[in-house]
């Protein structure tokens, strides 16, 4: 039993020294990628995207892309976005297929140049600047990102509503027009609810203009972002009597403030117009009587009568 262990022991010895060789020689290269699921899933996106289903032909394209990342693969995914009316998407592909094909494979999309220009006037950019860091920049349904974002962000153009937001802010809120090729650039400033409130002053005269403790703010329906405390609204416009209101506003609430101005009243329905034509009516008839009637007579050296009060001067 004794023999039979030694010759186990020499045996296991050496397999080791056998196998050692082996575990220390490089991997052997993997073996190349199958071109043919990636070539199938673009020839299906292909007739996908013929047949007017470019939904359908933008999922191929991706699967082709993940199974072989070919860059003639991310024109057809240009293609694809643009089918699909997400020119931004699309306009990313043709600049990344731009930057990064080889020259012979460019050189089979004659035109290209042509092509991102017509895209780009789908495209609208926008810039955001917040002076809070880690709100949560929304446009429609669309998440941008949180502050601060990329210098620049490419949108669709056209009406739309943007929402900047973060816990212990007031969220802002503004309505766009966005312009296709062009850039819009906005400037954010979210207000704290620990120490300011909002308020939205409105009135039926369009074009009235409002001040706040003095200072313009604007013609309304306007929103103000006041300190906690008190203040005084004010609100003209040409040809309406001014409107004041006095407020004081809490942290972190909002309110609305409705105004109401007064038309001017006619000259004629004025205290002082009346007042004023009373006093010239008088003096018309003094002027009249200081005409009309002759003077007391100076002694001793005029003739008595000779010379009347409205030819004296």
């Amino acid at each position: 039993m004794f023999v039979r262990s030694r010759a186990l022991v020499r045996a296991t010895a050496l397999a080791i020294v056998l196998a050692a060789p082996t575990a220390l020689a490089d991997p052997p290269p993997p073996a190349p990628a199958d071109p043919t699921p990636a070539l199938g899933a673009k020839q299906r996106g292909d007739e996908a995207l013929v047949s007017g289903r470019p939904a359908e032909a933008l999922a191929l394209y991706k699967e082709a892309y993940a199974a072989r990342p070919d860059p003639a693969l991310v024109y057809n995914l240009g293609r694809a976005h643009q089918a699909l009316g997400d020119f931004p998407s699309a306009l990313d592909q043709f600049e990344q297929f731009e930057a990064t094909a080889p020259p012979e494979v460019r050189a089979r999309v004659p035109a290209l140049a042509k092509l991102l220009a017509e895209v780009r006037k789908n495209v609208a950019t926008i810039a955001i600047a917040a002076d809070v860091a880690g709100a949560t920049v929304r446009l429609d349904d669309r998440i941008l990102g949180k502050t601060p974002l990329p210098s620049v962000v490419r949108v669709k153009p056209g009406p739309a509503t943007l929402v900047v937001e973060k816990e212990g802010y007031f969220a802002y809120q503004r309505i766009l027009t966005l312009q296709g090729g062009g850039l819009s650039t906005f400037d954010v400033k979210l207000a704290s609810k620990q120490t300011t409130a909002i308020v939205t002053v409105r009135s039926t005269v369009v074009g009235a203009q409002v001040a706040v403790d003095g200072r313009p703010e604007g013609t309304v329906p306007t929103e103000l972002i006041l300190a906690a405390g008190a203040h005084q609204i004010d609100l003209t416009h040409g040809g309406y009597q001014p409107a004041r209101s006095s407020l004081v506003v809490v942290a972190g609430e909002r309110k609305t403030l409705d105004l109401t101005l007064e038309g001017e009243a006619p000259i004629t329905k004025k205290w002082w117009f009346w007042t004023g034509l009373g006093a010239i009516a008088v003096g018309a008839t003094v002027t009249v009587i200081a005409l009309t009637t002759e003077r007391s007579p100076d002694r001793g050296t005029v003739a008595p009568g000779r010379i009347s009060a409205g030819l004296s001067f």
